[in-house]
């Protein structure tokens, strides 16, 4: 008697809708280097971003200020799902996913969660914030 293969969950891995932020390890992938790069620094209980992450998220119509006047946490690392490591959340992650789909560089799928990510918009996200 043959079973059924579960269908491999590897474009819900790789990027999804988490709430309503990005998720996944493409979302985990950028929150690390957006540490890395001083865009957003860690403490005890909360994520901030930095001066030098407000500047470099306008230049890309992102604006953090506008953002931390909404009714929620402005930004904030999410642990959601079974992802080794947070992504963000908050209305930063909400602003960055609305800005990627916005861009091309993710569609939303049939399959509720998953987002699809383009050639373009794989290289241009792992632009953001990288190390000159």
């Amino acid at each position: 008697r043959r079973f059924a293969q579960p269908m491999p969950l590897l474009p819900l891995r790789r990027a999804r809708v988490c709430s309503d932020h990005l998720g996944g390890e493409i979302a985990a992938e950028l929150y690390q280097r957006l540490l890395e790069a001083g865009w957003i620094e860690r403490h005890e209980k909360r994520i901030e971003v930095t001066s030098r992450g407000v500047a470099l998220f306008a230049e890309r119509g992102i604006y953090i200020p506008a953002l931390a006047q909404r009714k929620r946490e402005t930004v904030c690392a999410c642990p959601k799902w079974n992802d080794h490591s947070p992504h963000l959340g908050g209305a930063l992650g909400a602003g960055l996913l609305q800005l990627f789909i916005q861009m091309g560089w993710l569609r939303t799928t049939e399959e509720s969660s998953t987002l699809q990510v383009s050639s373009s918009g794989q290289r241009e996200i792992n632009r953001i914030a990288a190390a000159a």
